[in-house]
């Protein structure tokens, strides 16, 4: 990828990185806000935007989950995780830990 190409795609994610955060922080405020409001009844103009609010926190959470995996899963950082794993699984053993048996 050229580098023009990844800086315009690193200010594209980080400019989506903080719109996500944003809406997300308005929800979250909005709910705190209006959560003990005094409910006007069946239509409550307010509830339904709560529970827009809180739909729209479900779908950030899952999007974000997305987002992580996909990200986990990319060929470097794959890479770096079994590199990680195998050596924590090569040096813990029970004489590097130390650990007694007594029975």
């Amino acid at each position: 990828m050229p580098k023009m190409q990844k800086k315009n795609s690193e200010k594209l994610n980080t400019a989506l990185s903080i719109i996500f955060l944003l809406l997300t922080l308005c929800s979250i405020l909005y709910i705190a806000r209006e959560k003990h409001h005094h409910c006007s009844g069946e239509h409550c103009p307010i509830c339904q935007v709560l529970q827009i609010a809180e739909q729209n926190l479900k779908l950030f959470t899952i999007a974000l989950s997305a987002i992580a995996a996909a990200s986990l899963f990319s060929s470097e950082r794959e890479q770096k995780a079994a590199f990680i794993c195998e050596s924590v699984l090569k040096s813990n053993t029970l004489v590097s830990q130390k650990v007694r048996l007594n029975d």
